[in-house]
């Protein structure tokens, strides 16, 4: 799902550099915030999981970044 939320965001990426990274930035943060409300629905899970499981998402997300 996060691949698909980068290329709707990015679009034809025409645009300059900087925007790019703030664009990119804009996407994590509201897919991050996406995450996290669907986490906190679900009864059971401590504070520290969802912190735990908001980690791993980065990681996923950052894995999926070109090196």
């Amino acid at each position: 799902m996060e691949c698909a939320v980068l290329r709707e965001g990015l679009g034809n990426s025409t645009f300059a550099k900087e925007d790019t990274k703030v664009r990119i930035k804009a996407l994590f943060d509201e897919y991050l915030r996406e995450v996290e409300k669907n986490l906190r629905s679900i009864e059971g899970l401590s504070q520290e999981e969802i912190r735990e499981l908001m980690q791993n998402e980065v990681r996923e997300l950052v894995d999926y970044l070109p090196k």
